[in-house]
């Protein structure tokens, strides 16, 4: 649930939740994105002018630093086919997207969790 929020927050478009299975796995509806498929190139410059910087393109993996935040948002599998060509712009359909932590947890809360 807060990968989609995630989504919604950084792009404006995500998957509606609906439940989630007995094994905890969430199932979304989507509504249908007409358009075209963009290039990568088209791709690439959606995601830079997001503020995602390249981790590793044969991998189709961004990132980008949260402001405000000690974390960083990370987006895999960006490749073209998991968005769509609109009159309107670029809209991922399909990524995975996780938040990253930029700073180590402090001591206290590293000896809480051997407890």
């Amino acid at each position: 649930m807060i990968r989609l929020a995630m989504l919604k927050l950084t792009f404006g478009f995500a998957p509606n939740p609906v439940g989630i299975t007995k094994a905890g796995q969430v199932v979304t509806l989507q509504r249908f994105v007409e358009g075209e498929p963009p290039t990568s190139g088209e791709v690439d410059e959606f995601l830079l002018l997001a503020r995602f910087e390249p981790v590793k393109r044969s991998c189709w993996l961004w990132k980008k630093k949260v402001p405000n935040n000690d974390a960083e948002y990370w987006i895999g599998d960006a490749r073209e086919d998991n968005f769509v060509k609109t009159p309107h712009g670029i809209v991922p359909i399909d990524l995975r997207m996780w938040g990253v932590p930029t700073k180590p947890a402090s001591r206290s809360r590293k000896r809480r969790w051997k407890q």
